[in-house]
C-alpha cells in the first residue's frame, strides 16, 4: 500500500495506541541504540509500549541477532494481552530475515537497511548522506550509550566483532608485539572513514554524545559534522498498523524474507506451510481446480511458462494446463555472455496478455548444465587488488590467482594506482602458463569505482 493510500495520520494512530483497551498490550523489541529515541517518543506521545532492548552490535553476527530476536518475540507472544509486536531492526545484515510472526500476532518492521535510516527519517535520507560522504561514522545518543563505555584502566577500546577490549588488556594478554598487531588489525577500519557525524534527533540532553563524536573526529583526523535527525519514521513505526513503502506489517504466522527486487524485507507464508498453518508439503494442482476437493494448502496452476537456454537457441513456451494446450512458443539465439538477453528476446516474441496470466515459471539452462556436467566451462584467472598484509589466500582458495598493485578506499577513491604493465604481464602469464580463457578482477572498494 502506497503513501497516498495510507489510512491514518500519525496523530490519529497515536491516539489509537494511547487509548487502546487496557487489557491489550503492544510490545517494542529492538536494538539498544534506539532506546533513547523510542523512550522519548513513548513519553512525549503518551504511548503504552512494553519495551525490550537487545544489545547494540548484534548486526555483526546476523545468526545471533536472528536467534535472540525470535526468542524475544516468542516470549512476548506468550502474553495473552499482546496485540502487536513492533520490531526495531531493519535488514541489519539479513539478521531479521527468517523471523516468524506468532500465529495470532502481527509484527511491524521498518523497511530500512539499518538504524541510521531510522535516525534520519528514511532510507532516502540515508542514501543522500551516503552519496555526499560515503566514509561517514554515524553517532547517535543511543549509539554513544551502547558502544562508548571505556575500560576501567582508561585505555582506548578495541572492538573485536561486537566485543570490546581495552588496548592495555590486549597487550597484557598477548604481549607488546602480539597485542600491538591485534590492535592495529582491528583498528584498520578507521582508515575507511573521513567524517564523524552526530545525528541530533531532538531528544535533548545529548551534549556528551555530540562531544564524543567531535573527539572521535579529532582523534582519527576526520571531519566533524552535526546532522539534523528526523523521528517521523520511528513515530510511524510504533503507531502504524498497515504496510506501505516505509513500513512492513508481517501477518500472523508469516515469515520475513529478503526481496532481491526491492532490496529489503518482505513477508511470505512459512515455507512448506499450508494456508491453515498445519505445515507439510504444499500441493500444486495443474489444470482445472473447480468442483474438486484438495487440501487447504493446494495451489491450482492453470498457465505456466517454460524457458530453456540451450547451446544455440533459447526457447520459451506458454502452456495452458486446463486446456492441455500449447498457447505460444518462441525462439531466440542464446547469448552465452548473458543468458538474460536471449531470454528477454524470446519473451518479447510472446503476446503480453499471455505472459500476464502466468502462474508458474520454470527456467532451465541446458548450456550451463552441460558445461558443468561435462566439465567444459571456461578456466578463469582471478586478479585481486589487496594490501600486502591483507591477502585473503586462505579465504579465496581459487587458482590461479594473482595480487597486483592498486588500492581504493571505501568511497572508491584511488589511494594507490594500478600498474598497467604489471596487469598485462600477469594476464599473459595466466594465459600462457595456466591456459585461462577468462578473467575476474576484484578489489576492495571496486564496487564504488
Amino acid at each position: 500500500m502506497k503513501n497516498n493510500k495510507f489510512a491514518f495520520h500519525i496523530q490519529t494512530e497515536s491516539r489509537g495506541v494511547a487509548q487502546m483497551n487496557a487489557s491489550q498490550s503492544i510490545y517494542f523489541i529492538g536494538c539498544g541504540v534506539l532506546a533513547p529515541d523510542i523512550d522519548h517518543i513513548t513519553q512525549t506521545q503518551d504511548l503504552k509500549l512494553k519495551r525490550k532492548y537487545l544489545p547494540g552490535g548484534l548486526h555483526e553476527d546476523p545468526q545471533e541477532l536472528r536467534r535472540r530476536l525470535q526468542a524475544a518475540i516468542d516470549t512476548a507472544a506468550r502474553d495473552e494481552t499482546c496485540r502487536r509486536i513492533i520490531i526495531g531492526y531493519g535488514l541489519c545484515g539479513k539478521g531479521s530475515v527468517g523471523i516468524k510472526a506468532p500465529d495470532t500476532i502481527p509484527l511491524v518492521f521498518p523497511r530500512v537497511h539499518d538504524c541510521i535510516a531510522l535516525f534520519l527519517g528514511s532510507d532516502q535520507a540515508y542514501k543522500k548522506e551516503f552519496e555526499r560522504c560515503p566514509g561517514t561514522y554515524y553517532i547517535s545518543a543511543g549509539w554513544h550509550r551502547e558502544k562508548s563505555s571505556r575500560p576501567k584502566d582508561g585505555a582506548d577500546q578495541v572492538w573485536i566483532g561486537s566485543q570490546a577490549m581495552g588496548s592495555k588488556e590486549i597487550k597484557e594478554r598477548f604481549g607488546d608485539k602480539g597485542g600491538g598487531d591485534i590492535i592495529r588489525f582491528f583498528s584498520s577500519w578507521q582508515k575507511n572513514y573521513q567524517r564523524a557525524a552526530f545525528i541530533d534527533t531532538g531528544i535533548g540532553n545529548t551534549g556528551r554524545s555530540s562531544s564524543h563524536a567531535r573527539d572521535m573526529a579529532k582523534k582519527y583526523d576526520w571531519a566533524y559534522e552535526k546532522i539534523e535527525g528526523n523521528l517521523s519514521l520511528m513515530m510511524r513505526l510504533v503507531t502504524a498498523e498497515v504496510s506501505d513503502d516505509q513500513i512492513l506489517v508481517v501477518p500472523p504466522g508469516y515469515v520475513t524474507t529478503y526481496s532481491a527486487v526491492d532490496s529489503g524485507l518482505a513477508a511470505a507464508p512459512e515455507a512448506g506451510a499450508g494456508t491453515d498453518g498445519t505445515g507439510g508439503p504444499r500441493t500444486l494442482v495443474f489444470g482445472d481446480g473447480e468442483n474438486k476437493t484438495y487440501e487447504n494448502n493446494a495451489c491450482v496452476i492453470t498457465r505456466g511458462l517454460g524457458i530453456d537456454a540451450g547451446g544455440t537457441y533459447t526457447d520459451a513456451a506458454v502452456y495452458d494446463f486446463t486446456e492441455k494446450k500449447l498457447k505460444a512458443k518462441s525462439k531466440a539465439l542464446t547469448t552465452k555472455w548473458d543468458f538474460s538477453i536471449g531470454i528477454d528476446e524470446a519473451l518479447s516474441r510472446i503476446a503480453p496478455d499471455l505472459l500476464a496470466g502466468i502462474e508458474l515459471v520454470s527456467v532451465s539452462t541446458t548450456l550451463a548444465t552441460n558445461a558443468i556436467v561435462e566439465n567444459d566451462g571456461q578456466k578463469a584467472g582471478l586478479i585481486l587488488m589487496c594490501d600486502q598484509g591483507g591477502r585473503p589466500d586462505q579465504l579465496i582458495p581459487h587458482t590461479p590467482k594473482a595480487f597486483v598493485k592498486g588500492k581504493l578506499n571505501i568511497s572508491g577513491n584511488e589511494l594507490a594506482p594500478i600498474d598497467p604493465d604489471e596487469i598485462r604481464r600477469t594476464a599473459r602469464q595466466m594465459v600462457d602458463r595456466d591456459q585461462v580463457s577468462a578473467f575476474a578482477v576484484s578489489g576492495y572498494g571496486g564496487a564504488a569505482n
